[in-house]
């Protein structure tokens, strides 16, 4: 149960980091994907959506502390990475392949999720010891 807790909590303190960044640097990030803000109302939903992954890896970490039965909270960071994961994918088959940070991002939300997975299947049925 150790590895799974750890496992939420690194998930959570990554979206938490990135949150960070999106919301204090937004200019970060356009230089990363090398686009230009044209309006401010764009780099205010940049801020937004890194305050959504502030919250939920805060949200990860939280869960990951306070519950005995790591499982639901492994479910939960499956389906964030699952949710990076589709769009991004669904962004390369669209637009187009030739979109290198992508690829990197795609392999490490897969590979993470795969992990995810394994650590679910080894967790076994907690049960709460009454003494």
């Amino acid at each position: 149960m150790q590895l799974a807790k750890s496992t939420n909590i690194v998930g959570g303190f990554i979206l938490f980091v990135c949150g960070i960044v999106g919301c204090f640097f937004p200019d970060a990030v356009a230089n990363y994907y090398g686009f230009v803000y044209e309006q401010l109302e764009a780099k205010t939903t940049v801020r937004v959506l890194a305050g959504l992954c502030m919250g939920v890896g805060g949200l990860l970490m939280y869960f990951a502390c306070c519950c005995y039965d790591q499982r639901p909270v492994l479910l939960s960071l499956g389906v964030i990475l699952i949710s990076f994961a589709a769009p991004r994918l669904l962004g390369l088959i669209v637009d187009g392949i030739d979109q290198p940070n992508m690829w990197y991002e795609l392999l490490f939300e897969i590979s993470a999720l795969l992990f995810v997975v394994y650590v679910h299947c080894r967790c076994k049925v907690a049960v709460k010891s009454s003494h």
